[in-house]
């Protein structure tokens, strides 16, 4: 039977409709309990590919610290492939979460994505009830519908922050975007070589790829708003950005940053998932995929089995994300095509009592309200004020965060600039040199070596400067990843105070001899636009260290006027000085993560900070 209900002010009237034969026909048995189902073994196989990736030669993995929770976390997801249950689902979901909580701060931003949307799962799952073991197959889909609403609002303004905190002046500089890098190691990748001949075509991928980036983050963040068709087209578009950037060479080869994503896009279309997943364990689709998967093997080789990144000791690395990440896209596509199917309507509701089938409660609107405030200050919230730089979503975006802001109308460091609020931002120094190797394996991370030569030859052809920095490799990866700072030159940088003292107390654990000379700016002061400048007041601070016999020497010499380092008296440094202070406290170091700026010597390539060079966050 379905559930007809009509509305009048203040009443809803329920009455049971016996469903005609072709209809009922057409409505697949269990799919109340499959829709459930779907979304779990959804779930668990992206967390999988992502866990086993640690076996292989992947460099990403969500479990590089392995302890009972993480264990624990890799037992629940088997468990919720296998055989699905809400209450295993859901302990899966908060252990992921705890699992996250431990990594910290060694996460990619895509990990912040998949965090919010398992912690929207859990809400929806308690509010409906889903979570017990008694709870009935309805409840169970009344779930995945609060969880559709819910990731439908945080994926379009994910996909907006991603979009909107790139409308900044490097994003768009010729000399050093990102997406220009993106674009022409695809083309020297997969295009023909005599194609890429031609001046003209290379300067046309370089120069407007920016745009194209744009347009395509903005466009999937606005189709996946609207439920139907225009979900739909946003979902394909969605798969194809991800799949591009999956099958970018190294160093931007991230797959795991779609499959995080993509298996959350069945939820959008939950039915047409189920039915998906009912046709691929079907006997009379196993030649159709099987002819489809053996042709994506077969095209997918090339990258597959000789990606190299230069740093790990020029060893070949075979990319286990890739097949993972193209595996959930074909799935995903099959259940858009199949919702886009005329007369392919959602059967939700046969299952549903008439209580579950009214428009939704005032707790539910307050919920969705919640989702969209959280995900609005978690996404242009954290960042404008200053509170957040690796975190919210804007990705190769080349934002400043310290040193006043380069977007085209958003400011950042709001509280810090305006405000006069001691934020992290505000305390800035610029590194002139060290020799501690933690600071050089951090800090800036040069992987400009990680490109292809063929990429970086139509790179300069455009007039890009081909310069790749990436911190996020040596923090969330391995320090041992990227070549360190000083060979073959050292590469000023700017950090915040707070990233200073956390790179400071690591380099102390281990117990390193080395020398530090850094420039201190007065709070406030820096100004990201004129990177080599020193306003008046700044000082000029020596470190010298000596790790074995526990001994440490630190001067301050004042710059009288801008342009000259060591200029004027040198005197102890006061117990307050950045480079005597100890770490940042736990909880600030685990939420909390900024990263630098790069300074290069040619003025020329780079006339504001933040600019020449792309900075892989």
């Amino acid at each position: 039977r379905s559930i007809v209900f009509g509305s009048s002010r203040n009443n809803t009237m329920c009455r049971a409709v016996e469903p005609k034969k072709d209809e009922a026909a057409k409505a697949p048995a269990g799919r109340s309990r499959a829709v459930f189902e779907t979304y779990a073994r959804l779930w668990a196989s992206s967390y999988l590919f992502l866990t086993l990736s640690a076996l292989g030669d992947s460099c990403e993995s969500v479990l590089p610290v392995v302890g009972v929770p993480e264990w624990l976390f890799a037992a629940t997801l088997a468990a919720t492939f296998l055989k699905p249950s809400p209450l295993v689902t859901c302990a899966g979901h908060a252990v992921g979460l705890l699992v996250f909580a431990r990594r910290l701060p060694r996460v990619f931003d895509a990990d912040y994505w998949a965090a919010h949307l398992d912690a929207a799962f859990l809400v929806a799952a308690v509010a409906t009830g889903a979570w017990r073991p008694t709870a009935a197959p309805e409840r169970r889909d009344e779930a995945i519908r609060v969880t559709s609403r819910f990731f439908r609002i945080q994926l379009s303004v994910f996909y907006s922050g991603a979009m909107v905190w790139k409308l900044n002046s490097a994003f768009f500089d010729p000399t050093g975007n990102c997406p220009a890098i993106l674009f022409l190691q695809l083309a020297a990748n997969w295009l023909p070589a005599r194609a890429l001949e031609s001046d003209r075509l290379v300067r046309v991928l370089a120069l407007s790829a920016p745009h194209v980036t744009e347009w395509v983050e903005g466009g999937v963040a606005v189709l996946l708003a609207v439920p139907g068709v225009c979900e739909r087209l946003g979902i394909a578009l969605g798969l194809a950005l991800h799949g591009l950037i999956a099958l970018t060479p190294p160093p931007h080869n991230i797959a795991g940053y779609g499959i995080r994503l993509i298996a959350r896009y069945a939820v959008l279309i939950p039915d047409a998932a189920a039915d998906a997943a009912s046709e691929l364990v079907a006997v009379s689709s196993i030649r159709s995929y099987g002819a489809v998967s053996i042709a994506a093997v077969a095209f997918l080789s090339k990258v597959f089995v000789v990606d190299e990144w230069p740093g790990i000791e020029q060893r070949g690395v075979r990319d286990w994300l890739l097949p993972a990440y193209f595996a959930l896209a074909f799935f995903v596509g099959r259940a858009a095509v199949l919702a886009g199917r005329k007369g392919t309507k959602s059967t939700m509701t046969t299952a549903l009592p008439c209580v579950m089938t009214q428009q939704p409660s005032s707790r539910r609107r307050r919920l969705s309200i919640a989702c969209v405030v959280e995900a609005v200050v978690f996404v242009f919230g954290l960042t404008t004020l200053g509170f957040a730089d690796n975190a919210p979503p804007k990705p190769f975006s080349n934002i400043r965060i310290h040193g006043g802001s380069n977007h085209l109308f958003l400011p950042t460091d709001v509280l810090g600039r305006l405000a006069g609020v001691p934020t992290i931002p505000s305390d800035v120094v610029r590194v002139e040199r060290t020799t501690s190797p933690t600071l050089n394996a951090h800090f800036p991370a040069d992987l400009s070596s990680f490109l292809d030569p063929k990429a970086v030859g139509l790179l300069r052809r455009a007039g890009h400067a081909a310069r790749l920095f990436g911190p996020a490799i040596p923090r969330n990866v391995g320090p041992d990843v990227v070549p360190p700072n000083g060979s073959p030159s050292f590469v000023r940088y700017t950090l915040p105070v707070f990233e200073l003292r956390r790179a400071l107390g690591e380099a102390r654990a281990k117990n390193e001899s080395f020398e530090l000379t850094y420039t201190r700016f007065p709070r406030h002061a820096y100004d990201a636009a004129r990177p080599r400048a020193d306003p008046d007041g700044s000082v000029v601070v020596t470190l010298v260290e000596d790790g074995e016999r526990g001994s440490r020497t630190c001067s301050v010499g004042e710059v009288k006027q801008t342009g000259r380092l060591f200029r004027g008296r040198r005197t102890d440094c006061a117990a307050d000085e950045p480079a005597l202070l100890a770490p940042p406290p736990p909880w600030a170091g685990r939420v909390q993560l900024f990263w630098p700026h790069v300074v290069l010597e040619d003025e020329e390539t780079q006339p504001e900070g933040h600019t020449g060079y792309c900075m892989l966050e």
